[in-house]
């Protein structure tokens, strides 16, 4: 630089910092540093937000994969449950259509016996109301013949009526030969003791046995067919307590009964 340009540069400077004055310069100083100081401030904080908006986003990466895990999980046990609910509609499915097969069996055999009870009627036509009552309960029907029409007081020994009337009850019983048959003799509560019988027990089981021999020897029925029982005054239908109920009470009782192996197999399915 040349002595001239010195001298020019030098009167500047000094025309200059005549012009500015010292506070204006010492205030612009200060701002200067002031905006710089700020400008540290905002860039700290700028990187923590920075560092915090890594921290979320991690966060959020997180929390996507956990929830897309949980999605995963959720929807396998849906199928799951889905897979099960199929299952358990093919069960339902498969035991309505039992159930329905079962409610027909139920019904033909219902109709059955109503078949039965007004064919017996009408081969019974001839016995008097009083010495008979027919009556289909749970499915069986059920026949009691009074002991006037089949037997003396005290005797097991079958009266030619009666003989007649059972052999009505066996034409019937045998057009259906897979009926099964069960033979009661009932008693009053009168005790009876005689060089035959030793109690009324002997009197139902000796009438019952009667019976049935009549059926199986005379009238045909198989014996595969039938059971005899006695159970003396212990299920009467009338008060013991009058004539006209003892009289009710002295009776055999005749129950048939359709095979139920179809329904019992259908109930252990």
């Amino acid at each position: 630089m040349t002595t001239k340009n010195l001298i020019i540069t030098y009167f500047t400077i000094t025309l200059f910092s005549s012009c500015v004055s010292k506070k204006t310069y010492q205030a612009a100083l200060e701002d200067s540093a002031q905006l710089r100081k700020d400008s540290a401030v905002l860039m700290e904080k700028t990187h923590q937000l920075e560092g915090q908006l890594a921290f979320h986003a991690d966060s959020i990466d997180n929390l996507r994969s956990q929830y897309n895990h949980e999605i995963s999980a959720l929807m396998a046990q849906l199928d799951e449950k889905t897979s099960l609910i199929s299952e358990k509609e093919g069960v339902l499915a498969e035991r309505a259509s039992r159930l329905r097969e079962m409610q027909s069996k139920l019904f033909s055999q219902n109709e059955r016996m109503n078949d039965l009870r007004r064919s017996m009627r009408r081969a019974l036509v001839d016995v008097p109301a009083k010495d008979l009552e027919l009556e289909i309960r749970n499915g069986k029907l059920h026949l009691n013949l009074s002991e006037n029409l089949l037997f003396a007081s005290g005797s097991a020994i079958i009266d030619q009526k009666g003989k007649e009337a059972l052999s009505s009850v066996a034409e019937v019983l045998n057009s259906s030969t897979d009926l099964q048959i069960e033979i009661i003799g009932h008693t009053d509560s009168v005790p009876i003791r005689t060089a035959r019988f030793s109690d009324n027990w002997d009197l139902s089981a000796a009438r019952a046995t009667a019976i049935t021999r009549v059926l199986v020897k005379e009238y045909s029925i198989s014996g595969e067919r039938i059971r005899a029982s006695g159970r003396s005054e212990h299920r009467p239908i009338a008060s013991n307590a009058t004539a006209e109920g003892r009289a009710l009470n002295r009776r055999t009782e005749i129950i048939i009964s359709p095979k139920l192996e179809v329904l019992y197999e259908l109930l252990e399915d």
